[in-house]
Parts: structure tokens; C-alpha cells; sequence
């Protein structure tokens, strides 16, 4: 029997903290219910690199059918989410609550989006009900798809990247032997704050700077920070000892003992 396949509608995922917008870590599968839901109405679901498209056969039994026709054939199809990036809250705007016991739920909110507001957040996760026999074990996520003709053909759903003091802990012997130390940015010529002393270990200290305001987080670094020596602010002027320093990893988080007035704020720490 011939088959022809047409989209009824894809769903993008994305993500702010990568350079195209695309989140490549997450994977899709039916729920047990809209698996034959498709089976029944001639769809299948088709992944990608960063997202899905269902598509229907427009020849359904040898029958000429429209979008609209099989938009109409169900009420609703639900998929499960799973998350591969074991770092991805390290990059991740905080939801401000425990991960661990709940998902988000993805649904039709009227637009192209599949959450509350212009990206994931609080108001779009749900407790999980332990009694769902398609819960193995805890989905990232539920896609929960309200089907109906004027359904967008392209929807998405999408994450913000987080902002972050950073603060540039100059661990290494020979950095802390620098003379009127400082981090600036290139362009601005915006300084952080310090140098402070900060105790590592018994035996070992450091040089802590700090930047005066969040830095949004991204995977390649859009600032050139740069750390000198000499540095006067009368006249500007300072010798360059590294040109160009590194971003947050979202692979680490360290900690550090800092003073009082830092300890209530999000900070990232980077050794150099």
C-alpha cells in the first residue's frame, strides 16, 4: 500500500547557553497509549538532533487526507522526556525547587511555546505520580500535546542559561607573586573587584577577584576578561599576563570560603 508523509507538526527544543540555540541533549519516545494512538491514525514520530517531528501519512489507506483530518483523529498525544546532560542545571536559569521527585510538564499554551512563559520554569513543573505504568523510572519531562486544526506546525520548547558572579581564584604560586594584580574586561575596561585573600587549604591561599555584576553563562565565552599586572587607574595603564581567560565550566562546581558580603549570591568559581 502506497504511503506518502507529511509533517503535522514538529517541536524544537533550544536553549540560550549554546552558540545556535540548540539543545541536543534530550530524547523523545511515546507514551504506551500514543504509540497506538499513531499506530491506529497512520503518524510516527521521527527524531532528530534536537527535537521531533510527527508526521502523518496524507494517503491513509489509499484515502487523500488532510492535516487538519488527522489533527481530529485523537484528542491528545503525550511523550517522555529524558535529559542525557547530566551538567545541564549547572547552566540552567534555578527553578528554585527539588528536581529530584518532579518533571516539567510540556502543553499547548495558545502559542508556539510549550510552557507558562517565554522559557521553562517554575509554574511548568509537576509532582510525579509514582502509579504511571509508563514511568519507569522519572522522566525529565512529559510533552503533552492538546491535538486540535489550528494547531502550530512549529513548537518548542525553550531553556534560559544562567547568570552568575564569577569570581577568578588565582591559585598557582607565580600568579599570586604578581605586582598590582587585577581582571579587566578588554573591551570596557571594567575591573572586578579585589584581589582578597582567601584560604583554600592549611597550607595553601589564594587571590580571589570577584565581578561586580551576573554574568550571564554561555557556551563560548562572549567577554574577553583579561588578567594584568601593573596595573595604575590613574593612567590605564598595565602589563597583559593572560590575554584571555576562561568562562564558568559547567562540568565543576567548586567552592571557596569567601567573605560575608558574597555569600548570598550565586558564584562560579574559576581557577586559573
Amino acid at each position: 500500500m502506497m504511503q506518502q508523509y507529511h509533517k503535522a507538526f514538529s517541536i524544537f527544543f533550544k536553549h540560550d547557553f549554546f552558540p545556535d540555540g540548540n539543545l541536543r541533549s534530550l530524547t523523545v519516545k511515546p507514551t504506551t497509549e500514543t504509540k497506538l494512538t499513531l499506530r491506529n491514525n497512520g503518524g510516527i514520530l521521527v527524531p532528530f538532533q534536537y527535537g521531533i517531528h510527527v508526521l502523518y501519512d496524507s494517503l491513509y489507506y489509499g484515502n487523500e487526507r488532510l492535516r487538519t483530518e488527522f489533527l481530529e483523529s485523537a484528542e491528545h498525544l503525550n511523550f517522555l522526556v529524558m535529559n542525557n546532560d547530566h551538567n545541564f542545571y549547572n547552566y540552567t536559569t534555578a527553578f528554585n525547587t527539588d528536581i529530584s521527585c518532579n518533571y516539567f510538564l510540556f502543553t499547548n499554551t495558545g502559542n508556539a511555546n510549550l510552557h507558562a512563559g517565554n522559557y521553562v520554569g517554575k509554574d511548568d513543573i509537576r509532582a510525579v505520580d509514582t502509579r504511571d505504568n509508563d514511568f519507569f523510572s522519572k522522566p525529565f519531562g512529559i510533552i503533552d500535546i492538546q491535538l486540535h486544526n489550528a494547531l502550530q506546525e512549529s513548537l518548542q520548547i525553550s531553556f534560559s542559561t544562567v547568570s552568575t558572579y564569577w569570581c577568578y581564584v588565582l591559585s598557582t604560586d607565580y600568579l599570586q607573586e604578581l605586582i598590582n594584580p587585577a581582571i579587566l574586561d578588554k573591551e570596557t575596561q571594567e575591573l572586578f573587584s579585589g584581589p582578597e585573600t582567601a584560604q583554600l587549604t592549611e597550607n595553601k591561599t589564594a587571590l580571589l577577584f570577584f565581578s561586580k555584576n551576573p554574568i550571564t553563562h554561555y557556551q563560548r565565552v562572549v567577554h574577553t576578561f583579561q588578567l594584568v599586572e601593573d596595573y595604575h587607574p590613574e593612567q590605564q595603564s598595565y602589563k597583559v599576563v593572560l590575554p584571555v581567560l576562561p568562562g564558568p565550566s559547567p562540568r565543576y562546581i567548586s567552592s571557596v570560603k569567601i567573605a560575608e558580603e558574597y555569600k548570598d549570591k550565586d558564584i562560579s568559581f574559576i581557577f586559573i
